[in-house]
């Protein structure tokens, strides 16, 4: 095994990288990096986010981008193209979707099946954030922070969260 340590990243990195990638070295990396960009902590100021200020359509994807709820990335790219489409905020998320997911133009069967996916995965996210918004109702901070973590087991987020470092040691 070899290691190389240097001080200044934006030095070196570059024609490191590039040199290892050119004689295919395994080559692994560790570097700091902000935890506020990791999947777990992401997933839950954006729930929290969602809980204290409302269904902002920014919130609720950086939530379900983190892949944390197990929806799919085909169930989100549908919602997040209807949500900008229609241009989706706030108590809307509440309501039924009704619009075309093609925009102002006749729907067809296709169309409406896929409103109602589209429809069937807004309500699902809705009532995991109105449940959780409930419970965390009037608590203080050790009553809420009991209550994310039984909301994360009951999620399945732990296994979410061996199944994707499993696939970056691969």
């Amino acid at each position: 095994d070899i290691a190389v340590v240097y001080r200044k990243d934006e030095k070196y990195r570059r024609y490191l990288v590039r040199a290892i990638k050119k004689y295919n070295l395994p080559m692994f990396e560790d570097k700091r990096q902000p935890v506020a960009n990791q999947p777990l902590i992401c997933f839950v100021r954006n729930l929290l986010s969602v809980c204290s200020e409302g269904y902002n359509s920014d919130y609720i994807f950086r939530m379900l981008k983190t892949g944390l709820l197990g929806y799919g990335e085909k169930e989100i790219s549908e919602l997040e193209n209807y949500v900008f489409t229609w241009d989706i905020s706030g108590k809307k998320w509440l309501s039924d979707f009704a619009g075309n997911p093609d925009g102002f133009s006749e729907m067809g069967e296709r169309q409406k099946e896929a409103l109602l996916n589209i429809n069937l995965t807004r309500q699902s996210i809705t009532e995991t954030v109105e449940d959780i918004r409930e419970k965390l109702r009037d608590t203080d901070g050790k009553k809420t922070t009991e209550i994310i973590y039984r909301f994360l087991r009951e999620k399945k987020v732990d296994e979410r969260l061996k199944e994707y470092a499993l696939l970056l040691e691969q």
